[in-house]
């Protein structure tokens, strides 16, 4: 392919230069061998990078451009599996947990080698764009959940970091009856610390663990209520 890039590309730029030189100094023909001339480069870049990683894709961090499908593949699982050995600190309150994404997550390698190799192909101006050097995309990588490690990790952080709700209460103290009040509760946001696990599965960043206040059932002012 690189030999029929190069030949194509000297084709053109030889067309080019005749009609520059018989019509010069006509300002458009200068510009149509111009064009002409850029379209060849990116036609013969194209050539190229056939059945190749294009130009600016990245998996994980790692430049898999001009990569065929195999090197590709082993260039992503190595990539890959140097992050996934990465621990990763999640804050959860007050404390700090550090959590291994290998542990909680595995990787697909056949769906994200397709992706790296269908990067910048959608359309032809992103395809144009990345062989001009123009175009830099990274990759996520598909990552499969391993269920019982991804429950025993959340059930850590919420331990951590969250805390449950106490209802208000009435207790009689002779002919007095006392109020305790309620208290809220901090509840873990399981979905968002997923996503967010993930992300940093691939990308090594820290986790801040998101906690929501929650209201117990009854309220201080149901159990004044009650009191009175």
């Amino acid at each position: 392919s690189l030999g029929r890039a190069a030949r194509f590309a000297g084709v053109v730029t030889e067309l080019a230069a005749r009609i520059a030189f018989r019509t010069w100094p006509r300002v458009s023909t200068v510009v149509g061998a111009a064009l002409v001339l850029a379209v060849a480069i990116v036609y013969g870049r194209a050539l190229v990078f056939s059945g190749e990683a294009l130009p600016g894709t990245r998996v994980a961090g790692v430049e898999v451009s001009g990569l065929d499908r195999a090197e590709t593949s082993t260039a992503i699982h190595a990539a890959v599996a140097r992050r996934l050995a990465e621990p990763v600190r999640v804050a959860a309150g007050d404390r700090t947990l550090r959590v291994e994404p290998r542990r909680l997550f595995a990787l697909d390698l056949v769906s994200t080698t397709n992706a790296a190799m269908a990067t910048s192909r959608r359309t032809e101006p992103e395809r144009i764009a990345a062989l001009a050097g123009l175009r830099t995309r990274d990759v996520a990588p598909v990552l499969v959940a391993r269920p019982e490690a991804l429950d025993a990790s959340v059930a850590e952080v919420r331990a951590a970091g969250g805390r449950a709700p106490r209802s208000a209460t009435v207790s009689m103290r002779g002919l007095d009856a006392l109020v305790q009040e309620h208290r809220n509760g901090l509840k873990l946001d399981s979905e968002a610390l997923l996503a967010d696990l993930q992300r940093a599965a691939a990308s090594g960043r820290d986790v801040v663990a998101r906690f929501a206040p929650s209201r117990p059932r009854h309220l201080t002012s149901d159990a004044r209520a009650a009191a009175e």
